[in-house]
């Protein structure tokens, strides 16, 4: 079973700095539902470097590895590979487009493959109880969250 989600949110910061939060794994616990985050590779984000990091409520913490698969810093546009628990695979693409000097536009596309069966079957339903574009809203959202915040400690 698959399905896709794609949400996308326009962005008061300029595309650069959305880029540089993105390609910073180290600081995307300030970005994401991530926390406990260490990487294969340190430094900035790099095709093949693997991210593993920890999300979830702090009592029953998911395991989560994610391994980038593209890096295009001409177009803003970063995609990665995510294995969650239960075998769920997620195919991420997140793309940032500039509107203006100020503005930009931020599409993230994830394609969802579920396990095949009961387990399959069991996380279909829970997605659909909780919507299936909650998590990839919450992580735009988070990620919009950010790039403004660092705007405004800036102008302060």
């Amino acid at each position: 079973m698959s399905f896709e989600s794609c949400p996308i949110a326009i962005v008061a910061a300029p595309a650069e700095r959305l880029w540089t939060l993105l390609t910073n794994p180290s600081g995307w616990d300030d970005v994401f539902d991530l926390r406990e985050i260490r990487a294969n590779l340190p430094g900035s984000a790099a095709v093949g470097q693997t991210i593993y990091a920890k999300t979830g409520p702090w009592l029953f913490p998911l395991k989560v590895e994610l391994c980038i698969t593209d890096i295009d810093a001409t177009n803003f546009r970063l995609g990665l590979r995510v294995k969650l628990p239960l075998r769920i695979h997620v195919n991420e693409e997140i793309k940032v487009a500039m509107l203006d000097a100020a503005t930009c536009r931020v599409s993230y596309n994830c394609g969802f493959h579920l396990p095949s069966g009961w387990r399959g079957a069991v996380v279909g339903l829970l997605l659909r109880i909780k919507g299936r574009d909650a998590g990839p809203l919450d992580s735009l959202m988070r990620l919009k969250r950010a790039a403004e915040q660092s705007r405004a400690l800036e102008v302060v």
